[in-house]
């Protein structure tokens, strides 16, 4: 089996697992069936809530592409706000549409590729800096939250271990902030400087490990993008906040703030597509432990997700122009894309 078969089948088994999960949470809410329809009526009468939402998503994503557009800069890797705009939102559709041909993050990191053709490596970093800063934001945030809420996270046994992995995941960023920033490894370490010097993956690694380092020269930089990681994360949150208020779900804003971040941290791990049916599962259990049953968990899971992955068709026509306009095919285009990632 090569390895784009094999990545493939690895994309099945995930979207088949999803739908697994899926199927068995419905089966459990099968006594709820009649609840979920008036719980839906009730969320299509209130059809305003849901644009809010989608504006409030769209702002969130917006931000999102903000913040990599000054992390280009500080990489001084600059490219014009449309571009980028383009570039991330062709990301997203990626991100939900294209399993196994070329993630959305390698999406960006190719396409930056393609402005940057001398500084390939420096320029693709910049995608996986952008996700890494973002995420820190969420684990430090999330972190935080399950243990003011102690009690919601830690006494109750099916809540439990998504505060022990939130924990983890924040002693393990911790760690390896510390790694990457405190000093320059081949600047102090000879071990560092002989592998560069002397190997291809060396040299490549200490490119890599030069495009994380800009931050430590750059100081406001890294400021702008924690803030605007944190007011994307905000603006998501409320969006999710709006949909449970079109479905009658009886929460406090600080309930919102306080599920929302765990759930994407931990349903960001590459176990579904999309962390279908993992994401679906944790808004359960949270919302059970507050009051909140299945027949509500379950929609506002989805139809928060569906925001999301709305936006994420803007990007698909955002794509089949860009593709247009270097006269490709979309089919094409994937192909291209697909093969410079090799």
């Amino acid at each position: 089996m090569n390895g784009t078969s094999r990545k493939n089948l690895i994309s099945l088994l995930r979207v088949a697992l999803g739908v697994g999960l899926l199927i068995y949470l419905f089966f459990r809410m099968r006594d709820e069936f009649d609840g979920l329809g008036e719980v839906l009526l009730t969320s299509l009468s209130n059809w305003p809530w849901w644009a809010f939402s989608l504006g409030l998503t769209f702002l969130g994503l917006l931000v999102g592409a903000l913040r990599w557009y000054y992390i280009l800069r500080a990489a001084r890797l600059p490219l014009p706000w449309p571009k980028v705009f383009s570039i991330f939102f062709i990301g997203q559709f990626f991100n939900s549409f294209m399993l196994g041909a070329c993630g959305g993050d390698l999406a960006r990191a190719l396409y930056v590729a393609r402005e940057w053709p001398g500084k390939k490596t420096e320029a693709a970093m910049t995608a996986l800096i952008d996700r890494a800063v973002g995420l820190l934001v969420l684990v430090v945030f999330g972190s935080a939250v399950a243990l003011y809420r102690f009690h919601l996270f830690f006494d109750n046994i099916g809540n439990r271990w998504m505060g022990i992995v939130m924990v983890s995941f924040l002693l393990g960023a911790a760690a390896l902030i510390l790694l990457l920033l405190r000093k320059n490894l081949f600047d102090h370490w000879s071990l560092f400087r002989r592998w560069e010097e002397r190997t291809k993956t060396g040299a490549m690694f200490r490119k890599v490990y030069d495009a994380f380092f800009i931050y430590h020269r750059n100081i406001p930089a890294l400021i702008v993008s924690v803030i605007l990681s944190f007011l994307n994360l905000a603006l998501l949150t409320l969006a999710c906040m709006c949909i449970g208020i079109s479905l009658g779900v009886d929460l406090r804003m600080r309930d919102y703030f306080t599920i929302f971040p765990v759930i994407t941290v931990i349903s960001s791990l590459p176990l579904t597509p999309g962390g279908l049916g993992v994401r679906e599962g944790m808004f359960i259990e949270l919302l059970d432990t507050l009051g909140v049953g299945a027949v509500q968990a379950m929609p506002l899971s989805l139809m928060t997700y569906l925001g999301g992955l709305l936006w994420s068709l803007f990007g698909g026509l955002i794509f089949l122009g860009y593709s247009s306009s270097v006269g490709r095919t979309p089919k094409h285009e994937i192909e291209a894309l697909t093969k410079s990632a090799k």
